[in-house]
């Protein structure tokens, strides 16, 4: 990769929020378990900052950014990663997130300990 397109990355910058915020920003308030840079495409903010995908990773206090320029969609195409931080869509079907997961597992643990009472009680 030549120098262009390792600096051009860290040049971009997009909306998060109410603020502009470049990929590097971003990065640095993340928090520490988070694998991805989370991110919806749109045609304006008011738009997408209202999507249920959005509230939902903002309900377990993730940021997402809001790509509304045209040229976002190309950038996105271009860009899989940054910083070793891959870029997933939040309208990605399956989408799981760290939280669901953990949830998913305090669920399964639960219903082991459940039928394992209920298997003490035969």
């Amino acid at each position: 990769m030549d120098n262009c397109e390792e600096q051009l990355p860290e040049n971009l910058n997009f909306i998060r929020g109410n603020e502009m915020v470049s990929l590097k920003d971003y990065c640095m308030k993340m928090k520490e378990n988070q694998k991805h840079i989370y991110y919806i495409t749109g045609e304006t903010k008011d738009q997408v900052a209202n999507l249920a995908f959005v509230e939902r990773l903002h309900k377990y206090g993730l940021e997402v950014i809001y790509m509304i320029e045209p040229i976002d969609d190309y950038c996105v195409q271009q860009l899989k990663e940054f910083k070793g931080k891959t870029l997933v869509s939040v309208t990605k079907e399956g989408l799981e997130l760290l939280e669901d997961g953990e949830e998913k597992k305090k669920q399964e643990e639960g219903e082991k300990n459940q039928s394992l009472k209920t298997s003490a009680k035969s």
